[in-house]
């Protein structure tokens, strides 16, 4: 199994627009013998799903949804090679006999900078 969210913390990128995140110290172990933090963000924020309902009025809800739809058996599709803004196309979406398609552009290590909103991204077609 592969874990392929990123942290939410103060300052994860939004969309123009979306509230910012912020997470800051309720108690602390120096003050109070335990931990808790104070977290603000969108739904939108973060590495997400979105839910169905996000653009259709009449869509389902996440928690509509058993967990395990959300665990998949995937092909990893290499798209290193592309660069910014890119459309993956069509010749690269496999055949293979998986539930899904992870395509690995390798946008992550720009996480957290002005270049990560311009990753490689599903030709229509593609998608």
């Amino acid at each position: 199994m592969f874990d392929l969210t990123h942290p939410v913390e103060t300052g994860t990128p939004v969309s123009p627009g979306d509230p910012l995140v912020t997470v800051t110290p309720h108690a602390t172990h120096a003050d109070d013998g335990y931990r808790v933090s104070a977290v603000s963000l969108g739904s939108h924020a973060g590495t997400h799903v979105d839910a169905p309902a996000h653009v259709d009025p009449d869509g389902r809800t996440l928690d509509t949804y058993p967990v395990d739809a959300f665990a998949f058996d995937a092909v990893l599709v290499d798209c290193r090679d592309l660069g910014a803004r890119d459309p993956i196309p069509t010749d690269r979406v496999p055949d293979a006999d998986a539930d899904c398609a992870v395509f690995r552009t390798g946008w992550d290590r720009h996480w957290r900078t002005d270049r990560y909103g311009d990753h490689p991204y599903l030709a229509p077609a593609a998608a």
